[in-house]
């Protein structure tokens, strides 16, 4: 049977336990709140590019723009979001092999050609240039201390 001082420090490193558990809730659910602010924010403007969009597909007229011509696909450029830190190694390695399947299946599809990789966060980034893969890192927020590095060689 445990001593009464070995029952009380274990009680104690399970309120110590609780408290970081509780601290750590409260700045999750804050970044949540603002994430989803930002989102929030962000659906006018999805509504009215959803809008011009519907009412282009409705109408009967002709249109034409360079962006929506068909021509041969010359370069191809994937873009990659992982996280900068915190307790997401399962996360970031799935991303990756993510991009490596689409990698190969770019070269499948394209040739061998594809080689630019957008990495915005810093695991990604470092995943990338350890495969020996050339990559541009930008970012905004908290990825933008890595938006001034150089293309991994």
């Amino acid at each position: 049977m445990s001593t009464l001082r070995e029952l009380k420090s274990r009680i104690g490193s399970v309120a110590s336990t609780q408290k970081t558990t509780s601290a750590m809730k409260m700045i999750s659910s804050a970044k949540m709140r603002k994430a989803t602010g930002n989102l929030q924010r962000l659906s006018p403007y999805r509504n009215m590019v959803q809008s011009v969009i519907s009412h282009l597909l409705v109408t009967d007229q002709e249109f034409s723009s360079p962006l929506i011509a068909q021509r041969e696909v010359r370069r191809v450029a994937l873009m990659v979001f992982g996280s900068d830190d915190g307790l997401c190694g399962a996360f970031n390695i799935n991303i990756f092999k993510q991009l490596l399947a689409g990698i190969a299946d770019c070269r499948s599809n394209w040739g061998d050609d594809v080689e630019d990789h957008n990495s915005c966060g810093k695991e990604t980034h470092q995943g990338v240039g350890q495969a020996g893969r050339r990559a541009h890192c930008r970012g905004t927020g908290a990825n933008a201390q890595h938006a001034q590095r150089q293309p991994v060689p």
